[in-house]
Formats: C-alpha cells, structure tokens, sequence
C-alpha cells in the first residue's frame, strides 16, 4: 500500500501518540533505568480517513515492543515507540520523517502505510541510515530507487495488479471492466500493473487505458451513468477504501448488477460497512494475509484488545507488528555481538537488510539487495454475508 489522500490537514494534530500517554502511564516508554535508550517510531496515519489501518499498524508495533521487553532489558536496552501521524499526506509524512530523523534514540521505523509519503520519506532516511520497514507499501519504484534503508515485508504491485486481474477474469468471471483509480502512487500505479495484466489475458478493459478520478469527490452519478452503458461486469477501483465503498454503493444504488474489484486498499472494515447493498458482490486483492484464525493468531488478537478495546484489529495491525519484530530482532543481534555498547542507525539498517527466513506472525520476511521480501504472497478475498474480514479464496501469488 501504498496511499495518498491529497488534503492538507492542520499541523496542529502532527504528532499523535496512539495509546500512550504521560511517562508514568505508557507501556511503551523507555524512560528511567541505566539501560541504553532506543525507540522505534511508526508513521502512519491517526487520524482523518485512513486512521483505521494507520493505527493498527502503529498499535502492532507497540504490542512487538511490550511483547520482547524482558528479552531487550536482558540484552541491554531500554526499548520505547513513539507512534507518527502522517495523516496519509506526503507534506505531513515527510515533517514526521525529519522528526524521527531528529530523535537521536530512534533506530528504526515502521511504516508507512501509504506508498506516497514513502515516496518522500525514503529519501530524508537514506543519509543517517534510518531503517524504515513497511507493511503496507506496494508501489514497486520504492525498491528500484537505491534507498539502501528501506525495506518492505509485503509483495509490490507489480505482483498485485497481475494478481487481481487475473482473479478478476478466473473467479470474478468477468468479460470485461471498468478500471478507475485515484491518481495517487498507490492507486494509479496498481492500475497500471492491473491493465497491462488485462491486456495479456484477453480481459477487456472498457475505458482502454482506465481513468483517473477525484479521491475528495462524493457524488459519482454520472462516471457511474458512463460505466453502467459500458456494460462492464465489473468495477475495477485502484485506491482505498473510503472513496471506494462510496462508488461501490453509489453504484448499486444506480442500477449496476456487476462486481466490484480492488486491492489491499480496500481491506478494511470500512468497505463492508458503508458499501450498503454493494458489498456482498465485493472481491479485494491483499498483500496482508488475514492469520486470526490460527493459534498465534487468537494469541495476538487477544493482546492487542487488552491493550487497544474491545473491537478486533485489521489485517494491517499483525503486519506492523512483524515490521517491528523485524527491528527488534537486529537489535537483539546487535546487542549479542556488542555487549554493553550503543548501535549506531547504520549498524541496525544493516542487520535489517541482511534478514533472512525470520518467522513472523503474517509469514516468512528476508530481504533481497533491494529490500523486497521475495517470499512475500498475494491473497484473494470475497465479502460474503456483509462480513470482514472476507472469505479467503487463498494465494493468487
């Protein structure tokens, strides 16, 4: 993933600390003791449209700390998070990166949630060495730019958008789509993956090249008064899950008997919710597997309620936990190779890169040069009885 919604939000609500409040009264600080001080930030957004999935992300990580305390304490260090609100704007994304960059104790990130403020963070890391490790950013540039720092534990779009346009002709069942998407990184770029994928399988697209629209808009009758005499089986959406489910909705509402298609941007509980009678005949794409349902799923799920509420989290929120995981465990490792001394930003990115076959919760994370995961899956879901997360139809990838 990935996303970039457009608006400037005010600065005033910069810096949110997700579950953490005073020193005394957050369990992830790391204040007191003659342990070494580090932190690990999150950037993602908290607040606006996106907070769903920005803050299960940011709330993952704080669970992987609160997880490994004892172990880090054992290993010498004192380990704190320090959640970021980009608010899923690259302008606000890259004030965030500066202010992780400028908190000498921070020696790694998790994040981001959207592949445009990735985009403007990267390179602001790439100089201290300051590892980020996403677990939700598709956009395949960001691994082909030489930000020796960055890593993703997800697969990229160039996997994504062939996978869901496959899935789109073999399961959907459709002749033909309507491809539109939000002129973001994340978004178009998916597209981009999805039709060239199209054109090689023989799935029409209706509108050739597909088109971009407005992510702000909210009346979408007449696109949907284009699309409805295409005579498309399908909707195909590049973006995320706020604007989508007002077009899945909008549509249904018009008259269009076809299927809805999008990718791991609609993987939220938003898009069964405010899709109305639209989201039963709903197929996504995600690079997050949904594991709850196993043991160390249940595990996890329980933790994170303890600690966040009673709802459960997001797909998203296991794989911010594995970034940070990620981090921790080159930590540990440094912390076995030089007792007693303080790693540099440099010393951790590289213990980073050089992860191979590490067990996380969602799956396998290695890293190759470029700081792609290879191992990493795409996976199909289908929306049935107006329930999220949906049926998992499995690996597509």
């Amino acid at each position: 993933m990935k996303r970039l919604l457009g608006a400037l939000l005010s600065l005033s609500m910069i810096l949110v600390i997700a579950g953490c409040g005073s020193a005394s009264s957050n369990p992830c600080d790391n204040s007191g003791g003659k342990l070494i001080k580090v932190k690990i930030a999150s950037i993602t957004p908290l607040s606006g449209g996106q907070a769903s999935l920005g803050t299960a992300i940011a709330n993952g990580a704080k669970i992987a700390v609160l997880d490994r305390k004892a172990e880090l304490e054992k290993a010498g260090f004192s380990l704190g998070c320090a959640p970021l609100d980009d608010q899923a704007d690259p302008i606000i994304g890259g004030n965030m990166g500066s202010r992780a960059v400028g908190d000498k104790e921070v020696v790694g990130v998790v994040g981001t949630l959207n592949s445009g403020v990735a985009k403007t963070i990267a390179p602001l890391f790439k100089a201290p060495s300051l590892v980020m490790v996403s677990p939700a950013n598709t956009a395949i540039v960001l691994t082909q730019s030489g930000y020796g720092s960055y890593n993703r534990i997800v697969a990229s779009d160039a996997f994504q958008g062939a996978g869901a346009a496959r899935a789109t002709k073999d399961t959907v069942k459709a002749k033909s789509v309507y491809v539109l998407h939000d002129k973001t990184e994340y978004g178009q770029g998916f597209a981009v993956e999805y039709v060239k994928e199209a054109k090689k399988i023989s799935l029409l697209v209706a509108n050739g090249e597909g088109e971009g629209i407005n992510p702000k808009d909210t009346d979408f009758s007449a696109l949907i008064t284009k699309i409805i005499a295409s005579k498309a089986d399908a909707i195909f959406y590049g973006g995320i899950y706020d604007t989508a489910s007002l077009i899945f909705k909008q549509a249904d509402e018009q008259g269009y008997k076809g299927y809805f298609v999008g990718g791991d941007g609609l993987d939220d509980p938003t898009i069964v919710k405010n899709s109305g009678n639209a989201a039963n005949r709903v197929f996504y794409t995600s690079v997050a597997d949904n594991v709850y349902g196993s043991e160390a799923g249940k595990s996890f799920v329980a933790r994170y309620k303890k600690q966040n509420g009673p709802n459960d989290p997001p797909t998203y929120a296991v794989y911010g936990y594995d970034c940070a995981q990620v981090i921790i465990e080159a930590l540990l490792s440094y912390g076995k190779q030089n007792p007693g001394k303080t790693p540099t930003r440099e010393d951790i990115s590289k213990l980073v890169r050089a992860t191979k076959g590490f067990k996380g919760l969602a799956g396998e994370v290695s890293f190759d040069a470029n700081g792609d995961n290879p191992v990493a899956k795409v996976y199909l879901f289908q929306v049935k009885d107006s329930k999220y997360p949906g049926v998992a139809l499995g690996a597509i990838q």
